[in-house]
């Protein structure tokens, strides 16, 4: 998702089916697993599983542009509390407040809810 020119469009439709806020400025990506692996996320994922997870929807989240660059390739529990204390996006802390661990599992497990609630929200468009 990502790679697409839609990944702006649905993060940020997804933030405001929540209720969330409408910042002025349009929204980084952040890739809650980092883009590139570092040792303390290789323990969780095998480089297959990041290739095939990094730049699904399930992994993306906005966060502004300071936000995003602080999060950098920092391990989930470090990401998580900085999320909850800086973000501007009601998406991005729904996220966090759900999710305790960011695990191969987990990202299934969040492709599920927006692939459900993709549904829901375009249900109409087919």
């Amino acid at each position: 998702m990502y790679k697409k020119s839609i990944a702006n469009f649905f993060i940020t439709e997804h933030n405001h089916s929540l209720g969330g806020e409408t910042p002025s400025d349009k929204p980084q990506i952040e890739h809650v697993l980092p883009q590139t692996l570092t040792e303390h996320w290789e323990t969780i994922f095998t480089k297959e599983q990041h290739n095939n997870l990094v730049h699904t929807a399930a992994n993306l989240v906005p966060v502004t542009q300071k936000l995003n660059s602080t999060l950098s390739q920092k391990p989930y529990s470090e990401k998580r509390t900085l999320i909850v204390q800086n973000s501007m996006y009601k998406s991005a802390r729904k996220f966090v407040d759900e999710f305790e661990d960011w695990t191969p599992e987990t990202i299934e497990q969040r492709a599920n809810e927006l692939a459900k609630w993709s549904i829901q929200r375009w249900k109409f468009i087919v």
